[in-house]
């Protein structure tokens, strides 16, 4: 195969077969799809959605990621984001006015996931590193 041939998805692909188990791929995987947003800050939920988005492929349209990352934030986002990035600031928006309202109007968790529980401590994630690469990611 000549070498301008590869694309970079093409390299992502055989980089993950050869240097990434299947076992690993499929945990990866799962914590992305459990993942929710409880009681940690909007940026730290972005912060792990953007982590573990590398493990999901099939997540290849925009469109597709912003669905998935507003419905785990599990409060109402009023207008319909089309990006990541609109999803992120309607997410802190919508979190400040939750907060700004009392705590009548908090919700409460509606499943399991990374960040379910009481007793969750922020500042030690089993997932590895947490960078907000959002602004370098999307500009």
């Amino acid at each position: 195969m000549d070498i301008s041939e590869v694309t970079w998805e093409l390299f992502e692909e055989k980089f993950r077969e050869f240097y990434l188990s299947k076992e690993f791929m499929g945990r990866q995987l799962n914590k992305f799809n459990a993942l929710k947003y409880y009681s940690c800050s909007v940026p730290e939920y972005e912060a792990h959605f953007m982590e573990l988005l590398r493990y999901a492929p099939h997540l290849n349209i925009e469109k597709l990621r912003v669905n998935k990352f507003v419905y785990g934030l599990h409060f109402n986002i009023q207008a319909k984001p089309h990006t990541l990035h609109e999803a992120f600031q309607r997410g802190i928006i919508a979190k400040e006015e939750i907060l700004n309202s009392g705590p009548s109007r908090l919700l409460k968790p509606l499943g399991l996931g990374a960040f379910s529980g009481n007793n969750v401590n922020h500042k030690n994630f089993q997932m590895g590193s947490v960078h907000n690469i959002s602004s370098r990611v999307l500009g």
